[in-house]
């Protein structure tokens, strides 16, 4: 018999073609973006899409090792709270940044970290 294999619901899921599925529980937010730290460009910022039930979501294209954070409401980008990786700072503005991450893979740093539970982030 087979068994499913385990997919994190929410945070940072690689999919397949080098892409990435974002998810975040922020029920107090009016906009949320995921910002992606990409040198040399430096801070891009996405659009996320909301699913209803205060959870937002979206898909970009994104290695590996990337570094990102959620925006809300246009305002200060925050670190994922679901996040596997939390490896290091934006050197930009010194403000905590999540890493994306693939099950089975280590990390950079050396440090691992069971998924938490979803939390709420508000404004």
């Amino acid at each position: 018999m087979a068994t499913a294999r385990w997919q994190l619901d929410m945070g940072a899921q690689v999919l397949d073609g080098g892409r990435v599925r974002f998810r975040v529980w922020a029920t107090a937010a009016r906009t949320v973006e995921v910002e992606i730290y990409s040198p040399p460009e430096g801070i891009v910022r996405y659009p996320m899409q909301h699913e209803g039930d205060g959870v937002w979501s979206a898909v970009v294209d994104a290695p590996v090792g990337t570094l990102y954070r959620y925006r809300l409401n246009e305002e200060w980008g925050y670190p994922d709270p679901c996040s596997r990786s939390q490896p290091t700072w934006y050197s930009s503005n010194g403000r905590p940044a999540s890493g994306i991450i693939a099950l089975g893979r280590s990390l950079v740093s050396g440090r691992r970290r069971s998924p938490s539970p979803p939390a709420i982030m508000s404004a």
